[in-house]
This record gives structure tokens, C-alpha cells and sequence, in this order.
């Protein structure tokens, strides 16, 4: 992966975070930035020889990830922009990356939650309400979180 990708993956990232921090929403425009460098990505990769068999399985893997996204989110488990970005990052990192951004935004996400939960106890020990309007998880801080580590260890 060349390295203007990359960095340009580590501002959208970092930018979805910050959006999601603050409004709760991650914008589609950051969504699209992500695919279409997963897209430059896979371009490079077919200049510099890689098979178009190895582009169908990342564009598979990435409408898998947002097929299991979709379910998420129509149970309730997951915000639409959290899955239109997961699987962004899912072309992004194509079948060699997806399985370590998938398996650092769960454990970032897990820590994110448990700060949270704590931030709740501490709140409702202190004598203030239990919950409040800003108790929804950012989860794009996570997804993001993982997107920049895995972006970092291709570097």
C-alpha cells in the first residue's frame, strides 16, 4: 500500500472519529474517501500484477462485512454510519488486513465501552443521573481506532 494512501486512510479515519465524538454521526463523505481509496488501492494492486481473482475475494469480503453490518444494524446493535464505514475499511484493507481491523475494533470497542459504563457508575454513585444524552457509544472512535493501527502496521 503506497504511503499517500495510507496517510490519506489515517485522516479519514481520525476525521470519522472527531465527526462521531461530536455529533454521533459519521458523515457519508468520509465513507466514500474510504472506498475510493480502497479502490486506488486495488488499482495499484492490479498495476503491480496482483490477480483479478484476489480483487473479487476484497470486493466479496467488503460486501460480506456489510451484509453482516446490515443484519446488525436492523437488530438495533449497530449505528448505519458505523456500518457503511466498517465496510469501507473492509475494501481498504482487502482479505490481508480485514481479519486484525476487525479484531482491533472489537477490543478497541470493548475498552471504549467499559470506559463508558464506568463513567455511567461513577456519575450515578456521585448522586447525578444514571444516564444521559451523551451515553450513546461513539463506536466510530473505535472502528477508527482500529482502521489507524492496522493502516500503521502496513506502513
Amino acid at each position: 500500500m503506497t504511503e499517500i494512501l495510507a496517510f490519506a486512510a489515517l485522516g479519514t479515519f481520525a476525521a470519522a472519529a472527531f465527526t462521531d465524538i461530536r455529533s454521533r454521526r459519521i458523515p457519508n463523505r468520509l465513507v466514500i474517501i474510504l472506498l475510493v481509496l480502497g479502490g486506488l488501492r486495488l488499482a495499484a494492486g492490479v498495476w503491480a500484477g496482483t490477480s483479478m481473482a484476489s480483487v473479487g475475494l476484497d470486493l466479496a469480503l467488503a460486501g460480506l462485512v456489510f451484509a453482516a453490518g446490515t443484519a446488525l444494524f436492523a437488530a438495533g446493535l449497530m449505528g448505519g454510519g458505523d456500518v457503511k464505514l466498517v465496510a469501507a475499511a473492509s475494501l481498504w484493507f482487502g482479505t490481508a488486513g480485514t481479519a486484525d481491523f476487525l479484531m482491533a475494533t472489537v477490543l478497541a470497542g470493548g475498552g471504549l465501552a467499559c470506559a463508558f459504563l464506568t463513567r455511567r457508575g461513577l456519575r450515578r454513585f456521585a448522586g447525578g443521573p444514571s444516564r444521559t444524552a451523551a451515553d450513546s457509544l461513539p463506536y466510530g472512535v473505535a472502528i477508527a481506532f482500529g482502521g489507524a493501527l492496522v493502516t500503521l502496521q502496513a506502513i
